[in-house]
């Protein structure tokens, strides 16, 4: 058996949000759901042989995966004795999805919303009491280590129902222009960016997408791009020299023995750029 403490499920590339120097690249009109039915066998075979301390449903924004239910289902019943299931997400897009946000509560997920503009709290925190108000819940709040954050918590019957954290400042991102349809990347020092990259995303960096286990963010979603744009040469060289981890591949120890190291593509990344503000949030159509 392995063994990771936190794993995000990427289950889609849609955002209602256009975030400047978005891990994910949902700024640039991603589209596509992913349906449980797709992928269950691929982690089925998975759950046989890693262990899971804390399952993160990641997106894009992933409640507007309509199929997002039937993934809370899967996962837990495959990763049955997680210590912890949620839901990350932007909260805006809560409006009109009430009922499911109460049935992801009901069946032990919590909801973890990362506020990306000032302007967005208020009517988060009004929506969240909406769809909390038949639980007996408290609000606890807790210092943040990192600077100008914070984070509370809905608690009830010791479930944590949602939790609010400010993230308003982005670094730079790894693209660094679009230029006739082809997009460029940074090039850094890669012990920098793998050290920064570790320390921002608290050293809980890996993903799952489409039944593929990935070492990064960058990596875990930068196949989608191509679909879209075309990505310059030198940085399709770098993306395919990083081998993700696939369920009947005979190199998992090896995958898993370096999955902390930092990668050839960390070069295209910019965490250590300076970070900054990226409101007033631009949203737009959901594709």
């Amino acid at each position: 058996m392995y063994y990771l403490n936190d794993i995000a499920f990427y289950i889609t590339n849609v955002c209602n949000l256009a975030c400047k120097g978005c891990e994910s690249f949902n700024n640039y009109n991603l589209k596509g759901h992913q349906k449980w039915e797709d992928y269950k066998d691929l982690y089925k075979r998975w759950s046989e042989i890693l262990e899971i301390e804390t399952a993160n449903i990641h997106g894009g924004e992933p409640i507007l995966n309509p199929d997002i239910l039937a993934w809370a289902d899967g996962i837990k019943e495959l990763w049955p004795n997680c210590e912890e299931y949620y839901v990350s997400g932007n909260g805006t897009s809560l409006t009109g999805r009430e009922d499911t946000a109460r049935a992801l509560l009901e069946k032990g997920w919590s909801i973890d919303v990362c506020l990306h503009d000032p302007m967005h709290r208020k009517a988060v925190e009004q929506k969240i009491e909406e769809i909390i108000k038949d639980y007996d819940w408290f609000l606890f709040t807790e210092d943040c280590d990192k600077e100008n954050h914070y984070r509370v918590e809905y608690t009830a019957d010791d479930q944590v129902l949602f939790s609010i954290e400010e993230h308003y400042e982005f670094s730079p991102g790894p693209i660094t222009k679009i230029e006739n349809g082809t997009v460029y990347f940074n090039r850094n020092d890669i012990k920098t960016e793998h050290e920064a990259c570790m320390a921002d995303l608290d050293n809980q960096c890996h993903g799952f997408n489409r039944g593929i286990l990935y070492k990064c963010p960058f990596t875990a979603s930068v196949g989608e791009l191509p679909k879209h744009l075309t990505i310059e040469e030198e940085a399709v060289d770098l993306i395919n020299q990083v081998k993700p981890g696939i369920v009947t591949s005979n190199n998992l120890d090896d995958f898993f023995a370096t999955i902390k190291d930092p990668l050839p593509t960390c070069t295209l990344c910019n965490y250590s750029g300076e970070r900054k503000p990226i409101y007033p949030m631009p949203k737009k159509p959901i594709l």
